[in-house]
């Protein structure tokens, strides 16, 4: 008899296992062989390959994430990037340093503009100010409850009234002035997109602010990719058994039996990472999801990490005009052989894109796909066609098929979404985690979700 069920071993699963198991005897059901969901890797060839073009970032003294692993006794084997990300846009090159007034001279060479200092001192103070007072609890599935999350949401309005009020966009033309540059719009515009998952006309100066200022926090290449993150988390996250799927729960008196593809399992309790008989996508129509391209480079070439090109147009069968690409680092012979990178590209496209279309024309259109995100990233980046040694991608079917989620990238951060459009991490005699959960995304915010659940669930147990 287990005390806790955990279904689903991407960031917000696995994390909930490392934080119940001290207390309690937990089991994580994972149908892959390998923990991470689209945050984690997978193997082809000499390659190991992210699932996902995603950064590791806010891993540092202060912030929550570091308190969470360092709780739970874990270290981490990376790289501090000075560099976190390097955005190209019309022939501009905007490298975001760490070093906050190192930036803002580099972004002053790139769109000259007086509110530069201003903005970005703002941004990062806001921020700043904003985790220094973070204190969250989030649920709404009782009135004591809902009351409790009133109360907690209430204290962070007061002490954020005036950005969460504020739209972003009409915020960024008070700072600049409405004769702004328009490139410059575009670089804000698709960083906030691939923080936030959405855009400066539908969300607060508060979420621009956090989206901006990941790159002045400590961001980290991991060595051997992702899934090294989720094989130092599996040391200490209690019974796990992976390649086994979860199939129902069924409940019999004051227990549930869990069957999977290999056994029946008894428990009090069950944590989903996923939305198991929680409607909260379809309520809410989400659709975005995501189009990768995985590559094999040999090249002499040198690269950062990480970057964002902005083309002048949506990609086709996209709902984008950038693209986010992460590569290996040119030593780490974990993830490619030496002399070798493995790449990973990232586009948000929308799954009705993919729907109803026969063999033929998937495969038609996911060829005309990867070509033209392909030959972009060649163009920018100078890369010949015959460094790429390897290539193949991911369609929101693609996704489905592996890791059971079609919909990528968590619920976008608008006003229309706040509080009223999140889930719940507890529905019903559930629990759940993850980026469609909890108003937070990438890991430090699925961590920060995890952290919330943990307080319903002692909330809950002790009535």
């Amino acid at each position: 008899m287990y005390d806790f069920i955990i279904v689903g071993g991407g960031i917000g699963g696995s994390c909930s296992a490392l934080a119940l198991s001290n207390q309690y005897k937990t089991l994580l059901l994972e149908k892959e062989p390998l923990l991470g969901g689209c945050s984690g890797v997978f193997h082809r060839g000499k390659y190991t390959y992210n699932i996902g073009a995603t950064t590791f970032a806010m891993y540092q003294e202060g912030q929550l994430m570091k308190k969470f692993f360092d709780e739970h006794n874990l270290k981490f084997d990376f790289d501090k990037l000075e560099i976190p990300l390097c955005t190209y846009i019309n022939e501009k090159k905007i490298y975001r340093y760490t070093q906050k007034e190192k930036f803002i001279h580099h972004i002053n060479q790139v769109f000259p503009h007086h509110a530069h200092q201003k903005f970005w001192t703002d941004v990062l103070e806001l921020s700043n100010q904003f985790y220094a007072h973070y204190d969250i609890y989030y649920n709404k599935s009782n009135l004591q409850d809902l009351l409790k999350t009133l109360l907690s949401f209430g204290k962070q309005f007061l002490n954020f009234s005036t950005p969460i009020l504020q739209n972003a966009k009409k915020q960024l033309e008070k700072y600049y002035g409405k004769d702004i540059d328009p490139d410059f719009v575009e670089f804000i515009d698709n960083q906030l997109l691939i923080v936030a998952q959405t855009h400066l006309e539908k969300t607060n100066f508060l979420t621009l602010a956090l989206a901006l200022s990941y790159p002045f926090y400590d961001n980290f290449y991991i060595k051997g990719g992702m899934g090294k993150l989720f094989e130092i988390i599996e040391k200490k996250a209690g019974e796990i058994h992976k390649n086994e799927e979860f199939i129902t729960a069924l409940k019999v008196g004051d227990i549930y039996k869990v069957y999977t593809t290999k056994n029946i399992y008894e428990t009090k309790q069950i944590v989903f990472n996923s939305t198991y008989q929680n409607d909260i996508k379809e309520k809410n129509n989400l659709t975005q999801s995501a189009f990768v391209v995985y590559l094999a480079l040999k090249t002499q070439k040198e690269f950062l990490h990480h970057y964002q090109l902005i083309k002048d147009k949506h990609f086709e069968d996209a709902i984008s005009k950038s693209i986010f690409v992460s590569f290996s680092d040119k030593n780490d012979t974990m993830m490619a052989p030496d002399g070798e990178y493995s790449v990973t590209i990232s586009i948000h496209t929308d799954l009705r894109f993919w729907d109803r279309l026969s063999k033929e024309a998937y495969e038609e259109k996911k060829k005309r796909v990867q070509k033209e995100i392909v030959d972009y990233f060649c163009k920018e980046l100078h890369i010949e066609q015959n460094e790429i040694i390897k290539q193949f991608s991911a369609t929101p079917n693609t996704f489905g098929r592996y890791i059971k989620r079609r919909i990528l990238g968590g619920m976008p951060l608008e006003f229309t979404n706040y509080f009223l459009k999140f889930g719940s991490p507890k529905v019903g005699d559930f629990f759940y985690c993850g980026d469609n959960i909890f108003p937070a995304q990438g890991w430090a915010g699925v961590v920060a979700g995890v952290v919330n659940m943990k307080k319903v669930i002692d909330a809950s147990l002790k009535n």
